[in-house]
């Protein structure tokens, strides 16, 4: 999981870029880098080094609007929040990437995954490949330099048709004072990319591209559509055109449905989903079948933010209001579960949420929950629930128990609570991790739950990637 934006056309574009970068700081909390060039073909490029979301942010900003003139006529630009899938946090690794093929100048920003790295990295040594980074990302611009097509257009999409991985780009393309910007999704459709345009009627030729749409709330841009899966968007001066990408052995949808539940935020639509309403609508179907659980003297919290509107929907259905026990420090805006150690993970759990004890103390509290990844957050919440005085903790989680280490944002295998649970049929034992995060009592909605939900939407449930739910990736066969 990582965050993308791009912009061409807008006035003041590194106004722009901040604020689009800001608004999705929480989909890459490693690394940020930003690119822009003006119309005469000058580049400004930084990259940040990894000291967390707001520092490295601020620093570079810092240190681009430190070149950065008003009379400065900028084109276009592309920036990268990164969350690491192979590599890890630093300089080197932090995106864009740049390379220079033939003529052309590629700068690349890419959320995605490579689950067959170690082949592809041994597929690009026997062409002589240098490395420059520890990234799978910088795999793409090397299948695209060996396309060996003068016309970049059909390099790239040489390129990527080679490169077996996921993924939602942009690249900056600079040749001389041709200026390109190109969007992209694979044909799979696994990670959301969303294309904007200037609200001001004037302005004709304004275009913004962003990971979640939410991004464009903040700049007074609007949403146009979707980058279909499978589709290569070129803006240039002379507008949009739209091409379709070669075939790479993908012949089905596969959106990852982790985006609804937890990586997006709440204003988004992401494959077509509103993000809330469907959180809301699993706390719902959470109501239907576990609201017996709720006694009059109990209070429901949700985990803040995350589970806020999977608490509203079950919260609605009972018609009971949720309790605000729980309260997260807005100033932290660390995941915990995305952080690169157990010691930073652990830091960041005790870090962003506070108790407030006169609402806990004596009372039988059922917590609900987006999701319980490596069970830290978990085990933290209610150790320091009872601490606090609370006489019964309940647990609902609004997905299904996490047993595969997907590398598009997920983790690891070994460090995953409910993997280390498993019987022979990657069935998860609920009493064991119920016992580890010391619950009282603990239940998960299940993957038909999702499957209803996102038909309450008018989606097709085929069309969506649950491999983290039940151990495999159903992309390309290989964790």
């Amino acid at each position: 999981m990582c965050g993308i934006v791009g912009m061409f056309g807008p006035d003041m574009p590194l106004n722009v870029m901040s604020k689009m970068m800001t608004a999705l700081n929480y989909r890459g909390e490693q690394n940020a880098g930003i690119v822009l060039t003006k119309e005469n073909g000058d580049v400004f490029y930084e990259k940040s080094e990894p000291f967390g979301p707001v520092s490295a942010l601020s620093t570079l900003f810092m240190k681009t609007f430190s070149h950065y003139k008003k009379e400065d006529n900028f084109l276009a630009a592309i920036g990268h929040l990164r969350y690491s899938t192979e590599g890890g946090p630093s300089i080197k690794n932090a995106q864009p990437l740049y390379r220079k093929i033939g003529q052309n100048e590629i700068w690349l920003a890419h959320n995605g995954d490579t689950p067959n790295f170690e082949e592809m990295r041994q597929d690009l040594n026997e062409y002589n490949s240098d490395f420059s980074t520890d990234s799978d990302s910088e795999f793409i611009l090397k299948y695209i330099a060996i396309a060996g097509k003068e016309d970049i257009i059909e390099a790239i999409k040489l390129g990527l048709a080679d490169y077996r991985g996921t993924y939602a780009l942009l690249m900056l393309v600079k040749n001389g004072q041709n200026i390109k910007l190109i969007a992209a999704r694979d044909p799979s459709g696994n990670r959301p990319l969303a294309l904007g345009t200037s609200n001001n009627e004037y302005k004709n030729n304004e275009y913004f591209i962003a990971s979640e749409d939410c991004a464009f709330e903040i700049i007074n841009a609007k949403f146009i559509r979707e980058i279909e899966p499978g589709e290569m968007l070129i803006i240039s001066k002379q507008g949009l055109e739209s091409q379709k990408l070669l075939e790479n052995g993908v012949n089905k949808l596969h959106h990852c449905v982790f985006e609804n539940i937890y990586f997006s935020f709440p204003s988004s639509t992401v494959f077509n989903i509103p993000v809330a309403e469907f959180r809301e609508t699993l706390g719902k179907i959470a109501a239907q079948r576990y609201g017996y659980l709720v006694k009059e003297e109990d209070i429901i919290v949700p985990v803040p933010d995350s589970a806020k509107y999977f608490a509203d929907g079950f919260c609605k259905f009972l018609k009971k209001p949720p309790d605000g026990a729980l309260v997260r420090h807005h100033t932290t805006v660390l995941k915990s579960f995305t952080q690169a150690d157990q010691n930073s993970r652990v830091e960041a759990t005790r870090d962003k949420i506070s108790m407030i004890k006169r609402m806990i103390e004596g009372k039988r509290i059922l917590l609900m929950e987006d999701s319980i990844v490596r069970g830290n957050a978990s085990r933290k919440l209610i150790k320091g629930l009872k601490a606090n005085g609370a006489a019964d903790v309940k647990m609902l989680v609004s997905s299904p128990p996490i047993i595969g280490p997907c590398e598009k944002g997920i983790g690891h295998n070994e460090n995953l609570i409910a993997a280390k649970y498993l019987d022979n049929e990657k069935n998860p034992d609920i009493e064991a991790i119920r016992k580890e995060i010391g619950a009282d009592f603990l239940a998960y909605l299940t993957i038909d739950d999702l499957k209803n939900a996102i038909k309450e939407f008018r989606g097709n449930p085929n069309h969506f990637c649950f491999g983290c739910f039940e151990g495999r990736e159903p992309i390309w066969e290989v964790w």
